[in-house]
């Protein structure tokens, strides 16, 4: 039984022995045939080193380009030029940086610096067939920014959807609606669209309506609007307003006479001074017991209601 026993023992080491054996002449001739000899084992550890350089290159460059955002970010460095500007601005030297990078990495690499000239173009080309409306926001971007209809803060409209201009980057516009909804906009529809800016100006001029019946004294409604204007403090006169607070009866309808208010005040008071001149002229109609308009109503025959 040992006599079997150390046969197998024997055997076995044998195999294995043959085995590491096979490995280690097949690792003696990788490392003399291949990472040593003067040919191969120069372009492999050449390749590797080029490889690691290139790493390290990207990882510092993707450090340095983040560092110079932030640095362009932070609020105490003054920028000679406007917010929506610098972040335009921003967004681009971004990507600039980030595209010299690759190409720096590439080169490191070893490609050909030929090649890559080629696949740019071949790709330019491409990519310009197959993204013309990415192309057509990337142009929008440049003219937004060139031409500035709007800024980072001012409160637009255009088309069906209005808000306050958040951001605007190289491909769309992003607004922030009243209800703190996010609307994004391609900026080559934009720029092709009618824009009306809220806030391009300090003053605008609020024009309010009221619609009260036939009957009433149009002395005293006239009256009640001017002591409702004198009696709100963020209603512009000149010399700081454009023109003087207009009120006047301005049209004669079936159901009743139209009165139209007229005042200047900031923009940013706009709202606030819209809903207290509502509240307090409707607070003196009832006061005064100034009458509504009355509802007509017209009687159907049966024949009319079939």
């Amino acid at each position: 039984m040992t006599d079997q026993v150390e046969q197998v023992s024997s055997a076995v080491s044998e195999a294995v022995t043959e085995k590491v054996s096979e490995h280690v002449s097949f690792l003696q001739w990788f490392w003399h045939n291949v990472l040593w000899k003067p040919g191969t084992g120069a372009m492999l550890w050449g390749g590797l080193l080029r490889l690691i350089f290139a790493l390290l290159v990207w990882k510092l460059g993707t450090v340095i380009i983040r560092k110079i955002t932030r640095l362009a970010e932070k609020p105490g460095v003054k920028v000679p030029m406007d917010k929506t500007m610098q972040r335009f601005m921003l967004n681009l030297l971004k990507a600039l940086l980030y595209g010299l990078l690759v190409i720096a990495v590439v080169a490191i690499v070893g490609v050909p610096m030929a090649s890559v000239t080629a696949v740019i173009a071949s790709t330019g080309v491409t990519l310009g067939l197959a993204m013309q409306g990415s192309l057509s926001n990337l142009a929008g971007g440049i003219m937004l920014t060139l031409a500035r209809p709007f800024r980072i803060g001012d409160y637009i409209e255009t088309g069906s959807v209005g808000g306050t201009v958040g951001e605007i980057s190289l491909f769309y516009t992003v607004l922030i609606s009243i209800d703190n909804k996010k609307i994004t906009v391609p900026n080559g529809s934009l720029m092709n669209a009618n824009i009306t800016n809220y806030s391009a100006h300090e003053k605008r001029r609020l024009d309010m309506t009221f619609l009260v019946g036939r009957e009433a004294d149009i002395a005293k409604v006239l009256k009640l609007l001017r002591t409702a204007i004198e009696a709100e403090k963020a209603v512009l006169l000149p010399p700081d307003a454009p023109a003087a607070p207009f009120v006047a009866l301005t049209e004669l309808q079936e159901r009743g006479q139209v009165f139209t208010l007229r005042v200047w005040c900031k923009t940013k008071e706009y709202w606030d001074l819209n809903y207290a001149l509502t509240g307090r002229i409707a607070e003196a109609f009832q006061r005064e017991h100034i009458a509504l308009p009355a509802q007509s109503y017209r009687a159907l025959t049966e024949k009319e209601e079939r």
